[in-house]
């Protein structure tokens, strides 16, 4: 016996199922101006093979002529689509191979996503590992045409190659770019103007961690290449984005990368540091400027985060690197991810945050609000 849950405009139904089989289907559907759509995904399995099929109901209503759409899918590649989607609701089964949900979805079951950056271009810069490589993926995946920008261009592409693979789109490419020569951030810039015709959404990610040594130790020509990287080469994507959008009068929105060191000492490196302090202030500043042309400007602060980039500078792995951070951090009962950034930035990207502009949205659990030396024990 086999149960099965229907999610559709009347609300929730059960059925009864049979032959060794559970189903179960989420509906979702919406009222165009002209034309009412409906679509149902239904998933069987076999408990005892660990086996199944994933498909999708469909049927348009456009105004007296109904047409019906049947389509079976590979139920291996079904991904957690309600994750994106507060009008799917996910329920998960063990099976004896177990039920993989990792996957992106592809391009047909995005139809059923609310897609928060549709029809929006996006360049991001530090995009080939860590938090820039999950937000090319989360963008992709919210509908946006993405330009991931880096220097490590074998990952860069490697990054474009597994996105489109699993899509089945076109919809993300890669442009080397290191952002501390001016000229190649221009170029990236009119690369993307070019290949889609404008630009709303810059997230500036690229950065280093530069020197770990003490203040009387302090290694000034890695100062000085920290701040070319984590400073001058933002501004210089702000610089050149900014003018993309007030060319096509795009009312976009810029993102940046800082951290919880941008508010607080001692935090990381001195460099870094004071690189991050100077770019909220640059945010800021560019954000009373820009305002005027309907631009808005923020940054994201995270915690410490395991990435390829702190792990390398801090020869740590990254099991190494989370414990180290949720042995102080104040949020507790949750690992920090490159994909909360992510997320972070994907919110500050879309429609979601029209009205927020000059704001550093810290990542941190509450961290850098919280001053544990009082906290009672």
């Amino acid at each position: 016996m086999g149960l099965g849950v229907v999610l559709g405009f009347l609300g929730l139904v059960l059925v009864l199922g049979g032959g060794g089989f559970v189903g179960f289907a989420f509906g979702s559907g919406g009222f165009e101006e002209c034309s009412k759509l409906m679509m149902v995904w239904w998933l069987k399995i076999d408990f005892s093979g660990g086996v199944g099929q994933l498909g999708l109901i469909s049927w348009v209503d456009d105004g007296g002529s109904v047409s019906w759409n049947f389509e079976e899918i590979d139920w291996k590649k079904f991904s957690a689509i309600a994750t994106y989607t507060a009008a799917i609701t996910v329920i998960g089964w063990s099976t004896t191979t177990g039920f993989p949900v990792t996957e992106s979805v592809d391009r047909k079951r995005r139809n059923m996503m609310i897609l928060r950056l549709e029809g929006k271009v996006a360049l991001i810069t530090g995009a080939a590992s860590g938090i820039g490589e999950e937000a090319v993926r989360l963008f992709a995946e919210n509908g946006a045409l993405v330009v991931a920008a880096d220097v490590q261009d074998e990952l860069g592409h490697q990054v474009v190659a597994s996105i489109i693979s699993t899509t089945n789109g076109n919809n993300v490419c890669y442009h080397h770019c290191d952002v501390r020569d001016e000229k190649q951030v221009e170029e990236t810039v009119n690369f993307t103007l070019k290949k889609h015709g404008k630009l709303d959404i810059l997230f500036s990610n690229a950065g280093i961690i530069g020197p770990l040594t003490s203040i009387l130790e302090l290694d000034i020509t890695g100062l000085d290449n920290t701040m070319a990287t984590n400073v001058r080469g933002v501004a210089a994507t702000i610089k050149h984005a900014a003018r993309a959008m007030v060319a096509k009068n795009v009312r976009g929105s810029i993102i940046c990368t800082t951290s919880v060191a941008s508010s607080l000492g001692g935090t990381g490196p001195h460099a870094y540091t004071a690189s991050k302090h100077a770019l909220v202030g640059l945010v800021r500043s560019a954000c009373s400027e820009l305002g005027a042309h309907g631009i808005r400007v923020n940054c994201v602060s995270p915690f410490g985060v395991a990435t390829p980039l702190s792990c390398t500078a801090y020869n740590l792995q990254p099991n190494e690197v989370e414990a180290n951070s949720c042995a102080v951090s104040n949020l507790k009962g949750i690992v920090l991810k490159a994909r909360h950034i992510a997320e972070a930035a994907l919110f500050l990207a879309s429609d979601e945050s029209a009205y927020i502009s000059g704001h550093n949205l810290a990542v941190d659990g509450g961290f850098t609000v919280v001053n544990n030396s009082f906290s009672a024990t």
